[in-house]
């Protein structure tokens, strides 16, 4: 095998180790979770995903759903950091995406952003659009049209 190939067995691996024998704290994650049965073969999988490239994880489209080819993807870190249960998706400018998302394309850092959400009940479109604040600021001193 070649290093591409090694690190998509690695892949392979953590996927039917996941599982098939998941740790205490994955089976809530990973209760009900197939492997398409074809995948216990590695060829067939390797087959089917192709080498894993450079910087990537195996990643369930559908997290709710198994691991079979159609469901499947190699992704960067980021991309799978944002294809969670946890993930927090907002809809802003008709776009429905996750807020980490919104956040980028705004330049403004996720933390300030969620928390004039979810903490200070700010309306999605202002917590988008309004940059920071100056040090020292009152909430009170914020329009009430921010507010739902």
């Amino acid at each position: 095998m070649n290093r591409v190939e090694i690190s998509a067995y690695r892949s392979w691996v953590a996927m039917r180790g996941r599982c098939l024998r998941p740790q205490k704290k994955d089976i809530k994650s990973y209760k009900g979770i197939k492997i398409d049965p074809k995948w216990n073969d590695f060829l067939l999988f390797l087959r089917d995903m192709g080498d894993r490239p450079t910087g990537t994880q195996l990643d369930r489209i559908d997290w709710t759903k198994g691991y079979f080819k159609e469901n499947c993807r190699w992704v960067s870190p980021k991309e799978q950091a944002r294809n969670r249960r946890i993930t927090c998706f907002v809809e802003f400018n008709g776009v429905k995406k996750p807020l980490a998302e919104h956040c980028e394309e705004q330049g403004l850092r996720y933390g300030l952003v969620h928390r004039r959400i979810f903490n200070q009940g700010w309306k999605i479109e202002y917590a988008l659009t309004v940059k920071s604040l100056p040090r020292g600021r009152k909430r009170r001193s914020v329009d009430k049209k921010f507010f739902i």
